[in-house]
């Protein structure tokens, strides 16, 4: 049986096209210029729409069939876009007002459609993610620009760390831990002393540690992926991840790349780093249809104003590519 949702130049199916150019407006791709493609297209399916399949299937490796050119949407190219989309714009209470052109939600028989052929992807993860890495770092050039060498292998080694964490139970968990850390790493992806290592500060001077009944005078100033402060932090850190006071007696053990890791990891699921009584934790900002990259900054920094919305776009962005890239 052919499959039915074939949009191609001269081609009759002006609801799919409307869809199409809908969705592409969605994932801003190619760069919106000017109005929304998807409403200054319509259903016609142009030239326009045909080099932007084009790009979109050259970046995401999709080949046509056999004898048949780029440009042209089957059911390869459904299947990311809808990955992509994901559960980005819809609400199933809506009517299929992108008929009427105001730029709403596709209407449940589309993505009901979507569904069968595995087109949606869902949020839940079984305990870890695993992406593609070619294709990863390809989008991340794309998007971020190029990695040096010691950025390379740190980002690489992150993602290894992924694969294997049983807190990333939530694809927009495993984006936000990404975009808070690509921040807090300043762009390195390795584990790093905070600046000025806690130079002027409270923790900058040696304080007392306590593990096992031993105490350890020390300065407890932000070391790893996400900058771990105080002798308190170190201690809790320490008691949960079962290292037997090493990482109290030594603080610099905060640097090791799998001990980040886990820290960063630990801490964003389990409410570590909010120093009040909230203990903000990755839940209480993405759960279900909820998801606030925004004020989850809180979970590390309630204070650090400033960046909340800098962190919220990188963390949208690194979903798409997770969606992009993962293995299912």
């Amino acid at each position: 049986m052919s499959f039915p949702y074939v949009l191609k130049l001269g081609g009759n199916n002006p609801t799919f096209t409307k869809i199409l150019h809908y969705w592409f407006d969605l994932l801003q791709y190619p760069p919106p210029k000017g109005k929304a493609n998807w409403q200054a297209l319509g259903g016609s399916f142009t030239k326009e729409s045909q080099e932007m399949v084009t790009q979109f299937q050259v970046r995401y490796g999709l080949k046509p069939p056999p004898k048949r050119p780029f440009g042209e949407v089957r059911a390869a190219e459904w299947q990311q876009l809808g990955r992509l989309v994901g559960i980005k714009v819809w609400d199933p209470q809506l009517d299929a007002c992108i008929e009427k052109g105001t730029g709403c939600p596709p209407p449940l028989e589309i993505i009901r459609f979507f569904n069968s052929i595995g087109g949606f992807q869902g949020n839940v993860l079984s305990g870890g993610i695993n992406v593609y890495g070619p294709r990863f770092l390809s989008m991340y050039a794309e998007e971020f620009g190029g990695l040096d060498a010691s950025a390379l292998t740190g980002l690489g080694q992150f993602l290894n760390f992924m694969r294997s964490d049983k807190n990333l139970t939530d694809i927009r968990y495993a984006a936000y831990l990404m975009a808070t850390v690509y921040k807090e790493s300043w762009y390195s992806w390795q584990p790093i002393d905070e600046e000025g290592k806690g130079a002027g500060k409270k923790y900058g001077l040696p304080r007392t540690g306590t593990c096992g009944g031993k105490t350890y005078s020390r300065v407890y100033y932000g070391r790893g992926y996400i900058q771990i402060t105080w002798e308190d932090n170190y201690q809790l850190a320490d008691r949960e991840l079962g290292l037997n006071c090493s990482l109290v007696a030594n603080p610099e053990r905060a640097k090791e790349p799998e001990i980040a890791y886990k820290i960063a990891s630990n801490g964003m699921k389990n409410g570590w780093f909010d120093p009040s009584s909230t203990d903000y934790k990755l839940s209480d900002f993405i759960s279900g249809n909820t998801c606030d990259y925004y004020n989850a900054r809180k979970i590390v920094n309630i204070n650090d104003t400033k960046t909340y919305s800098e962190i919220e776009s990188y963390a949208k962005t690194f979903e798409v590519m997770l969606r992009a890239c993962m293995f299912r």
